[in-house]
C-alpha cells in the first residue's frame, strides 16, 4: 500500500490531501491527517468535501497508480466505465450507467499476478465520463 495514506480528500480549496480520515460529529467537519514539515508536530489537518473521500484499496492501476473508492476506471477488454465502491466488505466495480450493476470484487480482474485496471478519472472531478454509453467489447 502507499505511503500516501488510507484514505484522500479534496480540499474546498481543489487541493487532494492523503491521510487519515476523521469525521468530527459535533462540528458535522470531515477531515484528513496528514504528514507534514510545515508544522513542529509533523502533521496537518485539512477539511475536506465530505462526497470526495475515499479509501485506499490496496491495490495499483497498471500503471502503478493507487486505487481509491470514487476512481474511474476501465478494464481490460471492457468499453465500460466503472466506479470503485466498497459493498459487503470488499472493493467492487459499480457501472453506474443503466442497466446498472455491480461486478464482482476488483481482485478478481488480476490476470498473471496484474490487475489490468486503468484509471481514468474520479466521480469528483470527472463525473461526466459516467455519462457515456457503456457495452461490452
Amino acid at each position: 500500500m502507499s505511503k500516501q495514506g488510507l484514505y484522500r480528500g479534496k480540499t474546498k480549496a481543489g487541493k487532494w490531501v492523503y491521510g487519515w480520515y476523521i469525521y468530527v460529529e459535533k462540528y458535522d467537519r470531515h477531515d484528513i491527517y496528514h504528514w507534514s514539515q510545515k508544522h513542529d508536530y509533523g502533521f496537518e489537518i485539512d477539511e475536506v468535501i465530505p462526497s470526495s473521500v475515499g479509501q485506499s484499496t490496496g491495490l495499483k492501476d497498471k500503471e502503478g497508480v493507487d486505487v481509491y473508492e470514487g476512481d474511474l476506471i476501465t478494464v481490460k477488454d471492457w468499453t465500460m466505465v466503472f466506479t470503485v465502491t466498497f459493498e459487503n466488505g470488499m472493493f467492487v466495480l459499480g457501472n453506474l450507467s443503466p442497466p446498472k450493476s455491480v461486478y464482482q470484487g476488483m481482485q478478481d480482474y488480476k490476470i498473471n499476478g496484474k490487475i489490468e485496471m486503468e484509471i481514468i478519472g474520479n466521480t469528483t472531478d470527472t463525473p461526466e465520463l459516467l455519462e457515456t454509453e457503456q457495452s461490452p467489447k
